[in-house]
């Protein structure tokens, strides 16, 4: 498993148990929007009085790796705000990765 680097950009809902916006840049610079539980992400401290803009990491499996490109699918059941989990992410931006089979 590795973990992609993210943004949390901002507190979205206080109901239970507490959503947040994250965005993700790909390999191309497009970002990604994702609203998501705060439990699904881990242990990262993140609440309303939390400072956004904030650096956080998803987990996510890597699917294959090409001239410094990991494709990778989030873990969790993460996705986009427009539906999608499999991204082409810099490798920059990717830690803790082992090479796929």
């Amino acid at each position: 498993m590795a973990t992609v680097r993210a943004t949390a950009t901002r507190w979205i809902s206080d109901d239970f148990p507490g959503f947040v916006e994250l965005t993700l840049t790909d390999a191309d610079g497009v970002r990604h929007t994702i609203h998501e539980k705060v439990p699904v992400l881990g242990d990262q401290e993140l609440s309303s009085s939390t400072a956004y803009p904030r650096e956080t990491w998803i987990e996510a499996a890597v699917l294959s790796k090409d001239q410094g490109v990991f494709t990778v699918h989030l873990a969790h059941s993460v996705e986009s705000v427009d539906g999608r989990s499999d991204f082409d992410i810099p490798q920059r931006s990717v830690r803790a990765a082992s090479e796929p089979d």
